[in-house]
């Protein structure tokens, strides 16, 4: 499995998975300037990972719970809100609005 790593600040952090990652992205955690590190590969400025921020903005499948309509895991799962037991739960679509974004100037090659 790949894994990640990202450096904030000079302090690595990881490794985490390529779904954590783009949680990672979404929260604001991991931004343009941040360094990342796939497996054993050399450092690189986030924003030059190609589809990274594209996979990040993407909507993707959620669900609740349907006894007390908080978000959980795919189901089987127990819901960590209500402690019950979820076999069957209705998937929606998760809208990733991001908090930044790579502008163009932190690419010059496409300037």
């Amino acid at each position: 499995m790949t894994t990640w790593y990202y450096r904030n600040g000079g302090k690595e952090n990881g490794p985490v998975s390529p779904s954590e990652l783009l949680e990672l992205i979404r929260k604001g955690t991991v931004v343009p300037e941040t360094e990342l590190r796939k497996d054993d590969n050399r450092w690189l400025i986030a924003s030059d990972v190609n589809g990274l921020w594209e996979a990040a903005s993407r909507p993707s499948v959620g669900f609740k719970c349907p006894y007390c309509s908080k978000a959980i895991e795919k189901p089987p799962c127990v819901c960590k809100s209500c402690s019950r037991q979820i076999n069957k739960a209705t998937g929606h679509l998760v809208m990733h609005p991001l908090s930044r974004t790579p502008e163009k100037s932190l690419r010059p090659d496409l300037d």
